[in-house]
C-alpha cells in the first residue's frame, strides 16, 4: 500500500497474546494504488470481520511479511520512514526531551483538592526489593498501573501514583553477603545482566549499600519508562517514619489479638536459624507447608515403621508396607520410641520433634520379607520394596492401598508376577465410589494404559483422576469393624469407634474423623512437608519444616477475621474476575503464619526488639503511608516522636487532635491537615500486582486492611497480571535472559515498551516479550506520527460528507469503545482500539478523500489524549510538532459526552452494508469472468433484525438458540412452525458469522432499512459491478420473481444475489 512515497503496513489487527498463532500473511509484496477506493474495492472492507493482517496501516507484531521490512537489530536505520528517521532513535530522543518537560514542570506532583466536582483516584502498585535493577517482569505492574493512572486524568480526575522501596527482608542482606564472600556467579550476573561496572559491583557487599545503588537504578529506570510517579512520596521500609507506622500497625493487631506467640510449623533455613517466607527464598518461592499423618506399623520387634499418609482413612485397606531397598535407613530413638525411617526422614525430623537420637544404620534387607502389624485393624502385613518410594518425602515408609492407590496396585500386579515367598496380600476395597465397580484402582489404571511403575505420566493422571473422584463423591465401606481382629484388648472401644465415626462417612469427614483418632490413641502422630519442594533460601540451602517454639505469629486462621476478608474480597471490583474465586479459597485455608525473624533488614517489634517484623507482613497497608508521607518529614521533624496516639488519630481518627499536636511540638492545623490528607486519598481505589502475589501478599494485604480500618475504608479494585516471559521462555538468573528496564528502553524505546507490556497479552495471562514485536511497536508508533502528519496537511473542509460522518462516528466509538475498556481495567483491549483500531480508521479516511472535515481534527485531538495513556512521549511529540498545540497532552482531559454526538450507528451500519454488497457482487462478477447484463438483489425482511439482534444477545449470554425460538415461533407468518422454526435458525447461525464489528452495531441497536438503502446507492452500485440492470426487491414480496431460488437465501444483512 502506498502512503504518501513510501511503502507502509499498518495493520487492523492486533498484537498476538500468549500463546496465540501469529496471523498469516499474503505473499505478494506489491503496493496498492493509494487513491481514494471504489464501492467494491476489496481492500476497503472485509466482510466477515477477519482482516488482512498485513494489508493496513498499522503493522501486527509477528507477522512474517511485515518482519521482512524489520531490521533485526533495532537502531540501523531502515526505508520505512521520512527520510533516515529510526524509529527507535527516534522514540529515545523524544522521551528523553518530554521527561525533562514534566518533571520540570512537576507534572505528577498531586495534593488533595476542595473541588467536590472533581474525583480522587489513587492507584498503586507492589514497591520493588532494590536486590537488583528492576526487570521487564517487575514493569509489566508499572506500566499497568501507570495507564490505568493515565486514563482516570484523561477524564479530569486527581490522580495518586506513589512508589516506594522494600528494603526489609533477607534478600538484600543474603546477596551482599555473596558479593563479600566473592561468589563469580553472582558478581558476572550483575556485571553482564544487569550492566553493573565491576568495580562497582565488587563494592557492593554491604546490604545498605546495594540497595542504595538498586534502588537508585530501578528508580532511574521508571522514570525512563515515563512512568507518571509523584516521586516526593518516595520512601523506605527502613525509613524511621515508615518504622513508626509499621510498629503501630503491630500493636494494633496484638491489641486485637492477632498477634500471637506459639509453637508451629514453618519453612527454615537451617544455615541461618531463621524462618523463612517467599521472600527470603530463590524465585521468591512461598514454601507451602503440609501436614502428613503419620500410622505407627511395629515390626516383630517393636520398632515404629512410621507410615507418612495424606489419606489416613485408607488404613482399612493396607495390605503391605513399602521401603525402598536402594535408600538409606537409620534406627533412631524418637520421644522414647525406637523408629526405623529413611536418612533423610531422620535428618528432617531433628527440626520437629524432641529428643531425636541417632542409634544406628539399617539395611533395607533387615526389614524385607519380614512383617508388620496395622494399628487399627491388628492384621500382619508384609514388608516388601519399592523403588518407587521416595526416602526424600515423609519417612521413606509407605503403607500400600493397591484397591485406592494406582501406584500401589502397578507395585501389587508386578510384584505378584516376579516375588517369590512372602507376597501381599489381597486388595482390599474401603471406599465406594459410584459408578465403579470392583478395585476402584485397577479402574484407573486400566482406563490411562499404564505400562509399568516407570510409567509416571500415566499414573499421575490415574491417581490425581481417582483421588479426586474418591474426595469428592467417595464414602466409607459399612462394614469396616468387622475388619478389626477379636484377639484384641481394646476391640470394642475400636469397633464402636469404626461404627459411629468412619462406617458409611464421605471422605472429607471420615479422614479428619480417622486422623484425630490415630493420632489422640497414640498409634501415630503428624509430620510435617514443604509440599512444593525443593525449596532454597537466598543463601543455597534447602528449606526444611521446623516446629518453632516462642515465634511470633499473625493468626489469620481466626474465623472471624476470615469472614470479614471474604467481605472485602466479595467487595472489590476484581480483573481478571477468576481470580475471586481463587482468591476465596485462599483466604479460607489462611493459617499462623510467622510474622518475625531474628535476621534481616526491617522493623523491630515493638514489645520484643529481638525480632524483625519479616517482608509480607511490613507490606500489607503501606499505601496508607504514601498518602502523608511528604508532609510529615516537614511537620515532623524527630520521627522518634510518632507514637500511638499520633497514628491512631491520622489512621481512625481517635484522639484529640489539640493534645497530641501540643505534645509533638507542631500545629495542630497541621496534624489536621494530615488527617484530611489520609481521608482524602483513602480508600485505594486500585491495587496492581501479579499473579504470584495473590498467594501471599495480597492475601495479607486484604486481611490487614480489614483488621485495621472501617469499612469505607477498604480498597475498592485489584487488577492481577501474568508473568512475563522472554522469547517464549521464563526469565530467570539462570538462563540469563533477564532483560532490565533500562536495557529494554535502551533497545526499543520507552513507549514501545510499554504497549508491549499492556497490549501483548490479556491482563490475566503470562505475556511473551519478543524483540520483533517491540521493534514492530516501535515502527507502528512512527508511522501514526506520520499519519497525522499527512491528515493535518490535507485541505480542510467546513461541511461534512455523508464519509466524513462515517469515519467521524467509527473513530469516536473506537475511542469510547477503549475508553469503556480501561474503566473495567480491560488494558490489553484498550490498548487495541487506542493505538491500532483508530490508526486503522484514520489511515482508511486519508486514502478515501482528499480533504478533511474540520471536526474530524477535534475528534483526533482526543484521540491523541488517549494515545498518551501508552505512549506518553510520542502523543506529546504529536501534540505539540504535529497538532500545534502549546499544553502539556499528558495535562488534558476531554468531555466523553461532547464525543457521542458524532455517533450514528445507524448511518456507520448503512456504510459497512453497502461495502460488503458491493464486494459480495465484486467476487461473484469475477468468477463470472465477464460484464453482467443483470444483477438482482433480494432483501430479507426488515423485522428480522430483531431476530438477528435476539440470537446476538443469547449467543453472548451463552444461552443457545431456545430464548429466540420461544420469542419468534409461530409470529413470522411463513405458514408452518417448521418453515418458522428453519427460518429462525439460520438467522441464529447466521448470526454467528457476524463480523464483531456489525455484531455490536446491531447490539447497541443500529437500525438499516436493506431495501431502501440499495435503492438509494443503485448508481454507485452500476459503476462498482459494471451492470447496466440492477433489480431490487423484497424476498417477502410474492409477486417478486425468484430467480434460481435466491430468495430464500436472504438474510438480514447479507441480500441474496442473483447475475446474469
Amino acid at each position: 500500500m502506498v502512503f504518501g512515497d513510501e511503502l507502509v503496513s499498518i495493520s487492523t489487527l492486533t498484537p498476538g497474546g500468549y500463546g496465540s498463532k501469529a496471523p498469516s500473511c499474503p505473499e505478494d509484496d506489491s503496493p496498492i494504488d493509494g487513491s481514494p477506493m471504489p464501492l467494491g474495492s476489496t481492500a476497503a472492507h472485509d466482510p466477515t470481520g477477519v482482516r488482512d493482517p498485513c494489508a493496513s496501516e498499522v503493522e501486527v507484531p509477528g507477522c512474517e511479511r511485515a518482519s521482512k521490512n524489520i531490521n533485526k537489530h533495532p537502531g540501523t536505520n531502515g526505508a520505512l520512514f521520512s527520510g533516515t528517521t529510526d524509529p527507535i532513535e527516534w522514540l529515545k530522543s523524544i522521551s528523553s526531551k518530554w521527561q525533562s518537560v514534566w518533571e520540570a514542570e512537576g507534572v505528577y506532583r498531586v495534593e488533595r483538592v476542595e473541588a467536590r466536582d472533581r474525583r480522587k483516584f489513587f492507584v498503586t502498585a507492589a514497591f520493588p526489593y532494590p536486590n537488583s535493577p528492576i526487570h521487564i517482569g517487575n514493569a509489566r505492574s508499572y506500566v499497568l498501573a501507570d495507564i490505568i493512572a493515565r486514563h482516570r486524568r484523561t477524564r479530569g480526575e486527581n490522580v495518586l501514583y506513589p512508589m516506594g522501596f522494600h528494603y526489609t527482608g533477607t534478600p538484600i542482606l543474603t546477596m551482599a553477603e555473596s558479593i563479600e564472600a566473592g561468589d563469580t556467579e553472582l558478581i558476572d550476573l550483575f556485571v553482564n545482566i544487569y550492566n553493573v561496572p565491576r568495580e562497582i559491583a565488587l563494592k557492593l557487599s554491604k546490604p545498605i549499600d546495594l540497595a542504595q545503588y538498586f534502588h537508585r537504578i530501578s528508580r532511574d529506570s521508571m522514570k525512563i519508562l515515563g512512568l507518571g510517579i509523584d516521586w516526593r512520596r518516595e520512601f523506605t521500609t527502613i525509613d524511621p517514619y515508615f518504622s513508626s507506622f509499621i510498629r503501630w500497625q503491630f500493636e494494633l493487631l496484638r491489641e486485637k489479638g492477632f498477634v500471637t506467640r506459639g509453637t508451629y510449623p514453618v519453612g527454615w533455613c537451617p544455615k541461618h536459624g531463621m524462618p523463612v517466607g517467599g521472600h527470603d527464598t530463590k524465585d521468591d518461592k512461598d514454601p507451602e507447608i503440609g501436614e502428613f499423618t503419620l500410622i505407627f506399623f511395629k515390626d516383630e520387634n517393636g520398632r515404629v515403621l512410621p507410615a507418612a499418609t495424606l489419606r489416613p482413612e485408607t488404613v482399612f485397606g493396607v495390605t503391605n508396607i513399602w521401603i525402598n531397598p536402594d535408600a538409606d535407613y537409620v534406627e533412631a530413638e524418637v520421644e522414647g520410641s525406637t523408629w526405623i525411617i529413611s536418612k533423610r526422614s531422620y535428618e528432617k525430623l531433628l527440626y520437629q520433634k524432641r529428643g531425636v537420637k541417632y542409634i544406628r544404620s539399617i539395611s533395607p534387607e533387615e526389614l524385607l520379607l519380614k512383617t508388620a502389624i496395622n494399628p487399627i485393624t491388628g492384621e500382619k502385613i508384609p514388608i516388601l520394596p519399592a523403588r518407587f518410594v521416595d526416602p526424600e518425602t515423609g519417612t521413606g515408609v509407605v503403607m500400600s492401598v493397591p484397591a485406592h492407590s494406582p501406584d500401589d496396585y502397578q507395585a501389587y500386579t508386578e510384584i505378584l508376577k516376579n516375588a517369590e515367598g512372602i507376597k501381599p496380600n489381597e486388595p482390599r476395597v474401603v471406599i465406594r465410589v459410584p459408578g465403579i465397580k470392583g478395585i476402584p484402582a485397577k479402574h484407573f489404571v486400566e482406563k490411562h494404559r499404564v505400562k509399568d511403575q516407570l510409567d509416571r505420566e500415566a499414573l499421575e493422571k490415574a491417581t490425581k483422576e481417582l483421588y479426586s473422584l474418591e474426595y469428592n463423591l467417595g464414602s466409607m465401606e459399612r462394614d469396616l469393624s468387622r475388619l478389626v481382629k477379636s484377639d484384641r484388648h481394646d476391640q470394642g472401644f475400636l469397633v464402636g469407634f469404626i461404627k459411629g465415626w468412619v462406617e458409611g462417612k464421605r471422605i472429607p469427614e471420615a479422614r479428619e474423623n480417622i486422623s484425630t483418632f490415630i493420632k489422640l490413641s497414640g498409634v501415630g502422630d503428624s509430620l510435617y512437608e514443604i509440599t512444593n519442594k525443593p525449596v532454597y533460601c537466598r543463601c543455597g540451602t534447602e528449606i526444611v519444616v521446623k516446629m518453632l517454639e516462642n515465634q511470633w505469629f499473625i493468626d489469620y486462621s481466626n474465623q472471624g477475621w476470615k469472614t470479614e476478608g471474604l467481605e472485602l474480597l466479595r467487595s472489590m471490583y476484581i480483573q481478571p474476575p477468576e481470580m475471586r474465586e481463587y482468591m476465596a479459597n485462599l483466604i479460607g485455608n489462611l493459617r499462623e503464619k510467622p510474622c518475625a525473624r531474628t535476621r534481616g533488614l526491617g522493623t523491630p517489634l515493638p514489645w520484643d526488639t529481638e525480632w524483625i517484623i519479616e517482608s509480607l507482613s511490613d507490606s500489607t497497608i503501606y499505601m496508607a503511608f504514601y498518602t502523608i508521607s511528604h508532609k510529615l518529614r516537614e511537620i515532623v521533624k524527630d520521627p522518634s516522636m510518632l507514637g500511638k496516639s499520633f497514628w491512631d488519630y491520622v489512621m481512625l481518627g481517635k484522639g484529640d487532635p489539640g493534645s497530641i499536636a501540643r505534645n509533638l511540638g507542631i500545629k495542630r492545623e497541621d496534624l489536621e491537615d494530615l488527617r484530611k490528607d489520609f481521608l482524602y486519598w483513602y480508600p485505594l481505589d486500585l491495587r496492581v500486582a501479579g499473579k504470584d502475589l495473590a498467594n501471599n501478599h495480597l492475601l495479607f494485604f486484604i486481611m490487614n486492611h480489614v483488621a485495621v480500618f472501617p469499612r469505607d475504608l477498604w480498597p475498592r479494585a485489584m487488577l492481577i497480571h501474568g508473568w512475563v516471559l522472554r522469547e517464549g521462555r521464563k526469565m530467570s538468573k539462570s538462563l540469563r535472559n533477564i532483560l532490565p528496564v533500562s536495557r529494554a528502553v535502551d533497545l526499543y524505546g520507552s513507549d514501545s515498551v510499554r504497549i508491549a507490556l499492556s497490549t501483548l497479552s490479556e491482563e490475566g495471562q503470562d505475556l511473551d516479550f519478543r524483540h520483533e514485536a517491540a521493534v514492530s511497536i516501535a515502527e507502528n508508533i512512527r508511522r501514526i506520527y506520520e499519519l497525522l502528519e499527512k491528515l493535518v496537511k490535507m485541505p480542510v473542509r467546513e461541511d461534512p460528507s455523508e464519509l466524513d460522518k462515517v469515519y467521524a462516528s467509527r473513530i469516536v466509538r473506537s475511542i469510547l469503545r477503549a475508553d469503556d475498556a480501561l474503566e473495567k481495567l480491560r488494558v490489553r483491549e484498550a490498548g487495541i482500539g487506542i493505538i491500532y483500531d483508530v490508526a486503522n480508521t484514520i489511515a482508511e479516511y486519508i486514502r478515501r478523500s482528499d480533504s478533511v472535515w474540520k471536526e474530524i481534527l477535534g475528534i483526533v485531538r482526543a484521540w491523541v489524549i488517549m494515545l498518551s495513556i501508552y505512549a506518553p512521549h510520542a502523543a506529546e511529540e504529536i501534540w505539540h510538532s504535529v497538532l500545534g498545540e502549546k499544553s502539556l497532552v499528558v495535562r488534558e482531559s476531554f468531555d466523553r459526552e461532547d464525543l457521542r454526538r458524532y455517533i450514528d450507528r445507524d448511518l456507520e451500519l448503512k456504510h459497512i452494508y453497502l461495502r460488503s454488497l458491493s464486494e459480495d457482487l465484486t467476487e461473484i462478477i469475477s468468477i463470472l469472468r465477464k460484464k453482467p447484463s443483470r444483477v438482482v438483489i433480494y432483501t430479507a425482511p426488515q423485522s428480522e433484525i430483531e431476530i438477528l439482534r435476539k440470537s446476538l444477545e443469547a449467543q453472548r449470554k451463552g444461552e443457545g438458540i431456545r430464548p429466540v425460538m420461544e420469542a419468534y415461533l409461530g409470529k413470522l407468518g411463513l405458514g408452518s412452525r417448521d418453515e418458522e422454526a428453519l427460518r429462525i435458525k439460520r438467522i441464529f447461525d447466521h448470526a454467528s458469522s457476524l463480523s464483531e464489528e456489525l455484531a455490536s452495531m446491531i447490539l447497541e441497536g443500529a437500525v438499516i432499512d436493506e431495501i431502501v438503502v440499495i435503492r438509494s446507492s443503485l448508481e454507485t452500485l452500476r459503476e462498482a459491478t459494471g451492470a447496466s440492470v440492477i433489480e431490487v426487491y423484497g424476498s417477502w414480496d410474492p409477486s417478486a420473481p425468484d430467480y434460481r431460488g435466491k430468495k430464500k437465501e436472504a438474510m438480514p444483512l447479507r441480500p441474496g444475489i442473483y447475475v446474469e
